[in-house]
């Protein structure tokens, strides 16, 4: 377990870590906006297409929404919206009456496709050597993991 002591100095230093974090992911997240923009897609609905495309099965609202960290409700409102653009489709399951699948279209697909050309983000994340890729990556998925766990507690 990591030191979580009360340490005025460590509490500096969190709170640096912190602030840093965001400003890395306020300014990478506008390069990301801007780069969905032109194909006129938000994060969530990229983040939607590619947890759809990833999953082995119809996804249903509840399991995406597990996955970009939304509320059920929240994703239910962007799916139908997504479906009125013709990037998913919903699918009535069969098996359980009252619940829905999800389905990427054949337009969302190739928004999909788009959306992982990232220039911007490829620009300056090439910057770093693969070595510093590959550990920012892990402490990131801990940094992450380790969040969540606090969140489902």
């Amino acid at each position: 377990m990591g030191d979580t002591t009360a340490n005025p100095q460590t509490s500096e230093e969190y709170y640096d870590l912190w602030v840093l974090l965001q400003q890395a992911h306020y300014i990478i997240g506008r390069l990301r906006e801007a780069e969905l923009k032109e194909l006129n897609l938000s994060m969530t609905q990229a983040k939607v297409l590619a947890v759809i495309e990833s999953l082995d099965s119809p996804a249903t609202p509840a399991e995406i929404a597990r996955h970009v960290l939304r509320a059920p409700h929240t994703v239910s409102e962007l799916i139908s919206r997504m479906a009125a653009r013709g990037l998913v489709r919903k699918v009535k399951d069969l098996g359980r009456k009252n619940m829905v699948r999800i389905e990427i279209t054949e337009k969302g697909l190739q928004i999909y496709g788009q959306s992982k050309r990232m220039k911007y983000i490829s620009e300056v994340v090439s910057e770093l050597p693969a070595m510093d890729r590959k550990t920012l990556d892990s402490y990131l998925t801990k940094l992450r993991n380790l969040a969540l766990d606090k969140v489902e507690k």
